[in-house]
């Protein structure tokens, strides 16, 4: 398989990753090294539908994460983030 992780997806941390429950960890980063879901779905034996919901929970998760710890963010709300 082709390694089509692009270099933002690299700069993903290993602790922003940590956050992520097991299998969005894993689906995430089954997707960025260029599996589709179905491929994804398939290997970890689970329905497409739930390869997409844990794609879009871990990029949400990620978002928020990064988002909190930018520079210059207001981090006065608190959120479950190391």
């Amino acid at each position: 398989m082709r390694d089509r992780r692009t270099e933002g997806a690299l700069m993903v941390e290993e602790r922003v990753l940590q956050i992520l429950t097991e299998q969005q960890r894993e689906v995430y980063l089954l997707r960025q090294d260029g599996m589709t879901c179905k491929e994804i779905a398939e290997k970890i034996n689970a329905p497409a539908s739930r390869v997409t919901s844990c794609l879009k929970h871990a990029k949400r998760k990620i978002a928020e994460y990064e988002s909190y710890h930018a520079p210059g963010a207001n981090n006065d709300a608190p959120l479950d983030f190391p």
